[in-house]
């Protein structure tokens, strides 16, 4: 048997962190869940009421607060392991600014601009000077949804992060990674200064936050089989027609301009020892598709950065636009990442390496009698592998599988499994006789697996029986 060990003034700052955090009184509001098969046309009207979540995995974290948990007489927490996607961040790359800029400036030189074209560009001229230097990098927002994360995480299993406890946290080498654990860890450290915070980035730990297997790069190659399913898709949902005629004079003329600029953005001088980029053989229509996109990207990224708070692009786009450029990006994570039928689970399979080292920590922490050395471990890594882990645990609407590419919508929605920030929190609570109970939080709220429940009932599992499933899954 082991005592709670939570000094006065370690339970004070705690006190005042939950103090601060009035968004926790509410944690009875609507789930944030995907436990349930969509209806396409409910998922029409949800995306026409909030187009940002056309964005897909860039939709921001919506969570504000955690799932209530009630734990069973006689139980206390002894062990935290979890898995975060980093935070909100500018897009990924500096084409997806430049690419219509230069397109824009362009067409204004041709005079192809109509007066909205004219309005957009100087929108995109904006858009692009607030995005300089940051393409990929972590914002703001991502830094406060990873401090908000970790203070209802503290204020939610004080005992665990009490005293001089000791927090070990990983991350992909990546830097907007490396900045989501140390927003996270900060705050943990603001709330309890005795904290002893361990941090790393060390290349060792991507074998597991953000493995790649051999079958997962051949499925995400431009050439991979499936892909002429995907160009099917495109061609039968993305039609450019209207928006184009909306901010061309002549949207035929303009498919010259569209080929170069793609063709000069993708055959742009690499550095030393990478490989050129071949440009894509891409027809008119195909240019015009990308064009969208793009512009798209960058109108869905908008709510994930500050500054930016009276420009948007989505007006540019119809409800039903947004819901076909959403389809598609939906279906390339589904399929690449997911329980799609047909792709062989290879993306599921590269989380093998993840959910080993879940296995493996939780075993270290329980063998230990009381409370473990390190009580808690963090992992903060990508949406790819926090998606793959999810669908190979079968955790609830996260693994469904569908085999027509139509209704993939419907089983699986990328901004609810993935949204920025996206988190798996999975914690252990022992009573005196040593039996563990598990508790699976998929985005702070709790979730279920296939397996039965404890006897006390949902959300808790237990642990021998949870372990020898998720064993199974290796």
């Amino acid at each position: 048997m082991w005592k709670n060990n939570i000094t006065a003034t370690a339970m004070k700052r705690i006190c005042i962190a939950i103090a601060a955090l009035p968004l926790l009184a509410y944690a009875g509001q609507p789930q944030w869940r995907a436990d349930s098969r969509s209806d396409a046309d409910d998922l029409r009207k949800e995306i026409a009421a909030t187009p940002e979540k056309s964005g897909g995995i860039y939709f921001a974290y919506p969570v504000t607060a955690d799932d209530e948990v009630t734990v069973p007489e006689g139980f206390e927490p002894v062990f935290l392991t979890h898995y975060g996607r980093h935070g909100s961040r500018w897009c990924l790359k500096d084409y997806q600014y430049a690419m219509a800029d230069s397109v824009f400036a362009f067409l204004q030189r041709t005079g192809n601009l109509t007066p909205l074209g004219l309005d957009v560009q100087q929108r995109l001229l904006r858009i692009g000077q607030h995005a300089k230097g940051h393409a990929g990098e972590l914002s703001p927002l991502g830094e406060r949804q990873h401090k908000a994360i970790a203070s209802r995480m503290a204020a939610r299993f004080p005992s665990l992060f009490a005293d001089s406890t000791r927090v070990e946290a990983r991350s992909s080498q990546v830097p907007r990674c490396i900045m989501s654990m140390a927003a996270f860890t900060e705050r943990l450290k603001e709330i309890n200064p005795s904290l002893k915070v361990q941090r790393h980035a060390t290349p060792g730990d991507m074998e597991f936050i953000a493995y790649d297997s051999p079958d997962a790069y051949t499925i995400g190659s431009r050439d991979a089989p499936w892909r002429r399913m995907e160009r099917q898709m495109r061609d039968s949902l993305i039609d450019p027609t209207r928006l184009l005629a909306s901010l061309m004079v002549n949207p035929a003329a303009a498919t010259d301009s569209l080929i170069a600029a793609v063709a000069s953005t993708y055959s742009s001088k690499k550095a030393p020892g990478k490989e050129k980029k071949d440009a894509p053989r891409l027809n008119g229509r195909q240019m015009q598709q990308q064009l969208m996109k793009v512009l798209h990207d960058i109108a869905v990224d908008i709510q994930d950065v500050d500054g930016l708070e009276d420009v948007t692009l989505l007006d540019l786009f119809t409800p039903e636009e947004c819901f076909n450029l959403w389809q598609m990006l939906n279906l390339d994570m589904y399929y690449r990442h997911a329980n799609a039928e047909g792709n062989g689970q290879a993306g599921m399979n590269s989380a093998r390496h993840m959910l080993q080292r879940l296995i493996t920590v939780a075993d270290t922490a329980l063998a230990q009698p009381g409370k473990p050395e390190v009580p808690v471990q963090l992992h903060f890594g990508h949406d790819t592998h926090l998606i793959r882990l999810l669908a190979l645990m079968e955790v609830e609407g996260c693994s469904r599988s569908e085999g027509n590419p139509a209704r993939y919508c419907e089983a699986w929605q990328d901004f609810r499994v993935s949204p920025m920030a996206a988190n798996l929190q999975v914690v252990f609570f022992r009573n005196p006789q040593g039996r563990v109970l598990t508790l699976l939080r998929h985005n702070e709220q709790n979730v279920s697996l296939p397996i039965p429940n404890a006897k006390e009932g949902a959300p808790f599992y237990e642990w021998t029986a949870l372990r020898k499933y998720l064993v199974s899954k290796l």
